[in-house]
Order: structure tokens, then C-alpha cells, then sequence
């Protein structure tokens, strides 16, 4: 819904809970959200901080769902830092464990993952090939974010790509659903596409209101205000958590 300041704040208040009973699997999935909200503010060394403190603890447990989660967002992290290898080699050892488990979802989460990947350095046939074997697995079980998120992203590829009316059908379809999941970074993405691809065909008005809805969602995201809130909130509950040790 956008208010990351109040989800950072109940998933501390969740992991002090777990950490107070030793439910070592909640505090994990825990960790691993908190890691989450700092990954999508920009936050990646504190994201990265809190990924492995979840993977050290899956690690000990031997919680493999939690393993492959932490290992794909590590990947994604490095990712975003522009060290393609090395995330990918975090995607594909994660991959591994979801097919060892035969975690469909996981599977194409980590399809996804390595397609972004692979689009980063340059392997776009590839990328698009991987994000559409992931679209169709989440198809399959039905799973609506991760078809919405496919939907963008095999429409994003395609842009790239110069396949501009063919990437349409996905990207409208992609905007559909999120706006119907309501989650404003998959609406974000949609609205991007869409800019993108009207501005290109010609319809320049089409192409404006999908502008508006773009910095509308962004903003909602990555306001100032917002990320102020959020480091505020996140320094004043590790400090109380320092502070009564």
C-alpha cells in the first residue's frame, strides 16, 4: 500500500517477538522483509545486512525455503550494484534448492531473477526467453503477483528489444492486474511500459496519462518524506534494541 514506514515498524515488532519465544524460523522470515523494505528505499548495504543475518539463521536450521529466499535476494542486491556475476551465481544456487523442493513458485521467482540478469548484460533473447518460461509457471498456479510482475517485465524486455506493439498486450494486461492487487510498484513498472510504448505508437495523450500514474506510484514509493520516516522509525528501533541488551 506504500506505507513503509508502518510495515517496517510491525515486521520489528514481529521479530522482537520471535526473537523473545526462539521461533529462529519466524525471526528469519522476519529479517528477511526488513531486508526488503531497506533493498526497495535503495538501502543495499543495510538490505544486504539483514538477508544474510536471515541466511546465517536458515543456515543453522536448515530451513531450505528460507535459504533460497535469502540467497535470490543477495543475488538481487548485487544485482542492482552492477556485480551481474556474482548474482548470478546466488540465483542459480537458490534456483538449485527450489527444484530440490519442487517450489514452483520459488522456481519461477528464481526464472525471474536470472532473466533480469542475463538482460543486464546484454543476453536480451535469452532474458526474454526466461521471463516468459517464468510467466507461464506462475500462469499455472495461478499466482497473480507473480504473473503481474512477469507481465511487466517480459513487456519491459520487449521495449528494449524495439518490439514495441508486441510488448503492448503485456504491459496493459500487467497494468490491469496491479492495479487490481493494488501494490504501486508493480503499477510503477506497468505505467513505464506504457509511456514507452503509446509515446512510440503516436498517442501522445495515452502516453501522458501513463506518465502522471508512473510519477504518482514513484513518488508514493520513493518520496523524501517517506524515506525519512522509514530510517527514522528503523534507527529509533534498533537503537531501543541496542539499548536494553
Amino acid at each position: 500500500q506504500g506505507n513503509v514506514s508502518k510495515a517496517l515498524e510491525y515486521y520489528h515488532r514481529s521479530l522482537k517477538i520471535q526473537e523473545e519465544i526462539n521461533f529462529l524460523n519466524g525471526a528469519a522470515t522476519s529479517l528477511n522483509n526488513i531486508g526488503f523494505i531497506n533493498y526497495n528505499q535503495g538501502e543495499f548495504t543495510k538490505a544486504l545486512e539483514y538477508y544474510n543475518k536471515s541466511l546465517n539463521i536458515c543456515k543453522k536450521i536448515n530451513y531450505k525455503v528460507g535459504i533460497s529466499r535469502a540467497l535470490n535476494n543477495i543475488g538481487l542486491v548485487y544485482n542492482k550494484q552492477g556485480k551481474i556475476d556474482i548474482a548470478l551465481e546466488y540465483y542459480r544456487e537458490s534456483l538449485k534448492i527450489e527444484e530440490e523442493i519442487m517450489n514452483k513458485s520459488g522456481i519461477a521467482v528464481c526464472i525471474s531473477n536470472l532473466a533480469y540478469a542475463y538482460g543486464m548484460q546484454g543476453d536480451k533473447s535469452r532474458s526474454l526467453e526466461m521471463y516468459r518460461e517464468a510467466l507461464k509457471i506462475f500462469e499455472e498456479i495461478n499466482d497473480k503477483e507473480g504473473i503481474a510482475e512477469s507481465l511487466n517485465n517480459n513487456a519491459s524486455i520487449m521495449i528494449i528489444m524495439g518490439q514495441f506493439d508486441e510488448a503492448l498486450p503485456y504491459a496493459e494486461r500487467g497494468l490491469l492486474l496491479s492495479k487490481e492487487l493494488g501494490f504501486p510498484e508493480n503499477i510503477r513498472n506497468a505505467s513505464e511500459a506504457l509511456k514507452k510504448i503509446y509515446k512510440k505508437q503516436g498517442k501522445n495523450k495515452k502516453a501522458y496519462e501513463m506518465y502522471e500514474l508512473f510519477i504518482q506510484m514513484r513518488d508514493s514509493i520513493n518520496s523524501v518524506a517517506t524515506r525519512k520516516s522509514t530510517f527514522k522509525k528503523q534507527f529509533q528501533i534498533e537503537y531501543e534494541r541496542e539499548a536494553i541488551k
